[in-house]
């Protein structure tokens, strides 16, 4: 069995740089970190966006959406293809913030819809988890319960983020093995938590290895997610450099697991 193909998210480089002003310098550090693969929607011009990819030998693993916005399904379709780029993320769901289980009821619905639409062009679509998934919506009914229930899992399956599955107080490993049948993409991410704060204030986004995710735990189920073609490195924030965030965590993959 054999591992995910390795990626690095962009969300690194926010706000201090940007796609639309900084595109050749961000793809640049991506490259010199360690990675042949991106997670990003790019500068809104897709063509130019290609042409920077195929320059640095670079390809996109996935871009990453919400239908909190309700995106043009078909302007996405347009802009995959021209990426050459078969996986798109969800995060966030219709209502924003007002999380209830009508709320999300109608959300994977919608998922399902827009999921039938991107398979027949053949774009894999993934709903990507953060920790509200995983509160008690009512009645010990949280929205990850809902999602693995009513998910058509042939038009969108789980994008699983790690850090935040742990962030909900769950473990990532045991998760991703009990659900590997429903996983189609994978988030790496790590974290630490500030004593005496709690929630997400609490919270300092770590390089690879530099937070509290068992990685052992996680790489030992990754060679059985038999679904799951790309795993991306995400960080969303960092103190450093966002280049060096990104080679620390490829420096700690390939040290300590050959990855």
């Amino acid at each position: 069995m054999t591992l995910p193909r390795l990626g690095g998210h962009l969300i690194v480089f926010g706000p201090k740089y940007t796609m639309e002003n900084d595109a050749e310098f961000v793809l640049d550090q991506v490259k010199e970190a360690g990675y042949n693969a991106i997670e990003g929607g790019g500068t809104g011009d897709a063509d130019l966006f290609k042409r920077q990819l195929d320059e640095r030998g670079l390809v996109c693993a996935g871009v990453h959406t919400s239908i909190s916005r309700k995106p043009d399904v078909n302007e996405l379709i347009a802009q995959l293809q021209t990426l050459e780029c078969r996986h798109l993320c969800n995060s966030g769901i219709l209502g924003g913030p007002e999380r209830t289980v009508e709320t999300w009821r109608e959300s994977i619905a919608y998922l399902n819809e827009i999921g039938r639409r991107l398979r027949d062009a053949g774009v894999a679509f993934h709903y990507h988890n953060h920790d509200y998934e995983f509160d008690d919506l009512g009645g010990g009914t949280t929205a990850m319960d809902l999602l693995l229930g009513e998910l058509d899992f042939a038009a969108v399956d789980l994008c699983v983020d790690v850090g935040w599955v742990h962030v909900a107080g769950r473990d990532p490993a045991a998760f991703l093995a009990e659900h590997r049948e429903q996983v189609g993409y994978l988030h790496l991410k790590d974290y630490e938590r500030t004593p005496g704060k709690a929630g997400r204030e609490g919270l300092t986004w770590r390089e690879l290895g530099n937070g509290t995710v068992d990685w052992d735990a996680v790489m030992d189920i990754m060679p059985r997610l038999e679904r799951v073609e790309w795993a991306l490195v995400e960080q969303d924030r960092t103190d450093r450099e966002p280049g060096e965030s990104l080679r620390i965590s490829r420096t700690f993959l390939q040290a300590r697991f050959n990855y």
